[in-house]
Formats: structure tokens, sequence, C-alpha cells
């Protein structure tokens, strides 16, 4: 049994001598240069097929509570053909809230749902609104707003102002 123990031994240390190396203190230095310039090398690789622009950061929908609350009042004087009232909730949107956006959405019907949530803006919503007003609710609109509408693209033009349009 002692041979048998001797040659299993001997075996072992055959095998395990022909797969190992040994590699002095420069050779190590190179392969860990090695190493770490393929490390450096994928990581610039994945940050390259990264979309442009973006960083990882977090950031936050600007999403009021006043904007949804008047376009629940926007809905309910349109649901009730009050215009008046409508259009200058719909117009206090367009002009006081163009920055900020409704609740997320998920648009669409059947099969064609959005798969992400879409924040509308509170002045598109509000403009979306207009154009489906019917002709004496347009006509009351464009009676109120078209002069100083119109105003205000001179003063806009006239200052170079871009925010202004």
């Amino acid at each position: 049994m002692t041979d048998l123990r001797r040659i299993a031994a001997h075996r072992r240390d055959s095998q395990a001598s022909r797969w190992s190396v040994r590699l002095g203190p420069s050779a190590r230095s190179a392969l860990l240069a090695i190493l770490v310039l393929g490390w450096f090398t994928t990581t610039a690789a994945a940050s390259q097929d990264e979309e442009p622009g973006l960083d990882g950061r977090a950031f936050h929908i600007y999403d009021t509570a006043l904007a949804r609350t008047l376009v629940e009042e926007a809905q309910d004087h349109l649901a009730t053909e009050r215009w008046s009232e409508a259009i200058s909730t719909l117009q206090t949107l367009i002009e006081d809230h163009r920055a900020e956006v409704l609740g997320a959405t998920f648009p669409g019907q059947g099969p064609r749902v959005s798969e992400r949530p879409v924040h509308v803006g509170a002045a598109n919503w509000a403009n979306t609104q207009l154009h489906v007003l019917p002709p004496q609710a347009r006509s009351l609109y464009s009676q109120r707003y078209d002069k100083p509408a119109a105003a205000a693209l001179q003063r806009a033009l006239a200052d170079l102002d871009l925010g202004a349009l």
C-alpha cells in the first residue's frame, strides 16, 4: 500500500508542476501591468457605450399640486360647458405653469399602451384642450386673448427674447 501512495503522490506532484509557472519579480510586474491596462480599457469602452449626456445621476420631474388642481378645475369647467371659466383656467396653465408636468400616465389602448410613464406638460395639456373646444368657446378665447397675444409676440420679437415666445 505504501508503494501505491508514493506513486499517487508522484503523479500529483508531476501534474501540479506541469501546470504551475514560476514568475520572477519583473514578470509579475509585467503581468500586473497587463491586467490593470486591460481593466482600464474595458472600463473606458463601457463608458463610451453609454448614451451621451447621461451621467447616471437621478433627476426629479417638476410636478406641482397646483397644476394638477388647475387641470381638475379645467376638466370640471369643460365637462359642464362653462367656457369662460375653462378658458381662463387653461390660459393660467399655459402662462404660469408652462415648465411643469402633470402626473404620470400610460397612454394608448389595448396592446399599444405605453410601457413607460409619460409626463405631459401642463401647458401642452392646456393647448390640446383649447384645440378641441367647440366653435363658440374658441371664438370666446380669440376675443379674449388675440390682442394680448399679438402684443406679447411683438415685444418678444423686438427684444429678441426666445423665452417669451
